[in-house]
């Protein structure tokens, strides 16, 4: 979307004894009072994330769960973002996706100096919004913003709204005044402001008129939508330019159908405009506009403005901006989780170098180690094929050394030192302290990926989109965990020698399993199975399960920490009762 945000002239209306206030009966809804405004600093550049509204909007398929709505704004207020969309008071019988922002809006851990605005397309959304909020008197409240839309066509806003841009604009005026009486902030939009996927291109003087109708019903801001996405540089600078007539520009947000988001928020840079709606790992779509395929991707912005004259605003968990590494990460978690593909060019650029990285880093700490790779097939038991990797040394005195350890690692070989994986040397020096000896024996390493990463990711490609993608998938709901089970049998058919294209018998030897994320879970559920195959020890990065005494002879359990913070429990009893209560259908596990 091309969004410009226009400052209202007329103030905000907060409140200034508490975070409620009556006035004529009706109750206010703001943050603390804002202090005096200061001259801003003209190449400070704000983002509003669009992401969990905008973008989940168009998702197809299953509606997704009122959870995973909630730990994707987390996360992301937690790379820093100041400013989120979190949902929609729309029926859901015309954007099913929006379903549930209330309870969106009381599950979500709000922090201060946040903006969780949600959209009110009318007054019936208006009444739903204030009705929660009077039945949930927090501080901060739940929100203390709502956006307002309309189109820049007929056209687009018959097919949106069942009414003309004149009719919306006459619906929004009274649901704007009831939003200012009771000490919310307004936000307007203005969708196709460069071509109607209905009626064709724009007559930008519309675009103005509009716009300058919002401010003057109270918006403070207005977002310019080039909602499919077809807008070019110079066609951002022309409208801009009919736009700055009646109004200052101040925000742009794009749809980046045809690839020009980033290079149209530096169009509008030039224009003055300082503030861009964006959407981690570029989510979007707009219902009523066939072709809008998605938002530019708020990772391409951050990258693009990195080192320049511009300085991108974010809160001190970004460290006085936004991570981009962070919000890297939540774009391939939200189009995991999703099963969607990321097409935040960034974020891919950085997936690649985190792999190279990796790569260079374990040929470093395996150097001296010979190293053979196997597609292992577990078919028929098992649909999904895996890439194993053995790192040994030529001539190790260890091969017949019963006390030497066999290293397991699952889900992936990746040792991102800022996901808390350990590298081999770190691996080395915990095993050498929790076995009390200076040098623990290592025999051999295997790496197993899962079936849908790296090269395992390949080789499937065609049968997880056939379905089996959900197999690689982990959250805290019963089908998952069900899928967890299915990977955490390809560890036990693995290692059981039931499959082709491994020969290779793990009888008698020491095994330390090593799993990160879902491979953790995996590798504690596959215990269950095991009749005669038995680990030694599992250790277990960026946790999902952590029992505190574990297995001899090497002792406690690592718990090396995470930054996602993630549930940890006392004991492995604990953690089989949790599976169990979540639906899982796994028997007993035999530690």
């Amino acid at each position: 979307m091309i969004s410009s945000r226009i400052h209202n002239l007329k103030p905000l209306r907060w409140c200034t004894s508490g975070p409620f206030r009556v006035v004529a009966g009706r109750r206010h809804y703001a943050s603390i009072p804002k202090p005096p405004r200061a001259k801003l600093d003209e190449n400070v550049v704000n983002i509003v994330e669009v992401g969990p509204r905008d973008g989940l909007q168009n998702e197809k398929g299953a509606i997704i769960p009122v959870d995973v709505k909630i730990d994707l704004i987390n996360r992301l207020v937690r790379a820093g973002i100041t400013n989120v969309e979190a949902g929609s008071f729309v029926s859901p019988k015309w954007v099913p996706q929006m379903a549930g922002t209330a309870e969106v809006l009381k599950g979500i851990s709000r922090l201060p100096n946040v903006h969780y605005a949600v959209l009110v397309p009318n007054q019936k959304g208006l009444d739903d919004l204030l009705a929660l909020l009077d039945q949930n008197p927090t501080s901060p409240p739940l929100t203390d913003e709502v956006s307002v839309f309309t189109g820049a066509t007929d056209a687009f806003s018959k097919a949106n709204t069942n009414c003309t841009v004149a009719e919306s604009l006459d619906r929004l005026r009274p649901v704007t005044r009831n939003a200012l009486d009771s000490g919310l902030r307004v936000r307007g939009y203005v969708s196709v402001v460069i071509v109607c996927p209905f009626s064709g291109r724009v007559d930008y003087k519309r675009v103005r008129e509009v716009a300058k109708e919002l401010i003057d019903m109270g918006c403070y801001e207005v977002s310019l939508g080039d909602t499919v996405g077809q807008g070019r540089p110079h066609d951002i600078a022309e409208m801009l330019e009919e736009v700055k007539k009646g109004i200052p520009v101040s925000k742009l947000a794009f749809h980046d159908t045809y690839g020009t988001g980033v290079a149209n928020i530096f169009s509008a840079l030039e224009h003055g405009v300082r503030t861009f709606d964006s959407s981690v790992g570029g989510l979007g779509g707009c219902p009523y506009s066939p072709g809008a395929t998605g938002n530019v991707a708020t990772e391409d912005v951050l990258y693009a403005l990195q080192e320049s004259k511009y300085h991108i605003s974010g809160s001190s968990f970004g460290g006085g901006t936004i991570d981009l590494e962070k919000i890297s990460d939540i774009g391939w978690w939200i189009s995991e989780r999703l099963g969607r593909e990321n097409v935040s060019r960034v974020s891919r650029a950085i997936r690649a170098r985190r792999n190279r990285e990796d790569e260079k880093r374990l040929r470093i700490m395996t150097t001296g180690f010979l190293t053979q790779s196997f597609v292992f097939d577990p078919r028929p038991s098992y649909p999904l094929l895996s890439v194993v990797k053995r790192y040994w040394k030529q001539d190790s005195p260890y091969f017949d050394d019963l006390d030497a350890l066999t290293l397991f690692f699952i889900h992936g070989a990746g040792f991102h030192k800022e996901q808390w994986e350990p590298s081999i040397d770190d691996l080395q020096s915990i095993l050498d302290r929790k076995s009390g000896t200076s040098n623990v024996k290592i025999r051999e390493i295997w790496t197993m990926d899962a079936p849908n990463h790296g090269d395992a990711g390949v080789l499937n490609e065609h049968a997880l989109k056939l379905g089996y993608q959900h197999i690689c998938t982990f959250s805290y709901d019963a089908s998952s965990l069900v899928a967890a089970e299915e990977l955490a049998r390809i560890i036990h058919l693995f290692l059981s020698g039931l499959g082709t294209g491994v020969d290779h018998d793990f009888t008698g030897h020491n095994l330390v399993g090593i799993g990160h994320s879902m491979g953790a879970a995996c590798l504690t559920l596959s215990l269950g199975y095991y009749p005669k195959i038995n680990f030694v020890s599992i250790i277990l990065c960026e946790i999902i399960i952590a029992p505190g005494k574990f297995m001899l002879p090497l002792g406690d359990l690592l718990i090396s920490g995470t930054e996602s913070k993630r549930d940890i429990w006392a004991s492995k009893e604990e953690a089989y009762i949790f599976f169990k209560s979540k639906g899982s259908r796994f028997g007993t596990i035999a530690f």
